[in-house]
């Protein structure tokens, strides 16, 4: 009698686990009850390529598992700004992570606020990068001119026979170049 009851038990369980929880959410992989689908990222490692396979098999959008937690898996562009930008207020409150808390103290920012604080953070944001060049030509001009800059400093060295090309120092110089040249109008020639 008391094996039947705990079999009953443990079939109500995995009937929640698997089929009661998952069902207004996308499709996607089946987890595990208490892993949920932590193996299969870590086949064959990094992981990935469990991504690649359940965006073929599920589609742009689907769910996934760390734990018992779910997380949507979105891989458009269109659908993410679809989600996060025309119907940002609808998906406000997000869940942070114990991890944000632990190491960055709490909710801040732009990524781990919500509600009010984030509405706040995000017109501020917004209206700050709009005013210097976000969805502009001129920021695009400025990357490009950074790009040009690499590609020839690299050519040059390539052609006088140079084999170690220092490529950080470059990316770096070309990142302070486009910052420079929105905020103070110049950019730097030399890597110092």
């Amino acid at each position: 009698m008391i094996l039947v009851f705990l079999f009953s038990i443990f079939t109500i369980w995995l009937a929640y686990e698997l089929y009661w929880k998952r069902r207004n959410l996308p499709p996607g992989p089946c987890p595990l009850p208490v892993f949920g689908n932590l193996l299969s990222l870590n086949d064959p490692p990094p992981g990935y390529e469990a991504f690649e396979r359940w965006t073929i098999q599920y589609g742009d959008v689907y769910t996934f598992w760390i734990g018992t937690k779910p997380f949507i898996m979105m891989n458009t562009f269109d659908k993410i700004k679809d989600t996060f930008v025309r119907d940002a207020d609808t998906y406000i409150n997000k869940t942070v992570p114990p991890s944000s808390i632990l190491f960055r103290g709490g909710e801040h920012g732009v990524i781990d606020s919500n509600g009010a604080t984030w509405r706040d953070h995000r017109r501020f944001a917004i209206s700050n990068l709009r005013d210097f060049g976000l969805g502009k030509n001129l920021m695009q001009e400025k990357i490009l001119i950074e790009v040009q800059e690499i590609f020839s400093k690299f050519d040059d060295k390539l052609a006088a026979g140079e084999s170690d090309l220092e490529i950080p120092p470059a990316f770096d110089n070309a990142v302070a170049n486009v910052i420079n040249q929105i905020l103070f109008g110049y950019r730097f020639d030399k890597v110092s």
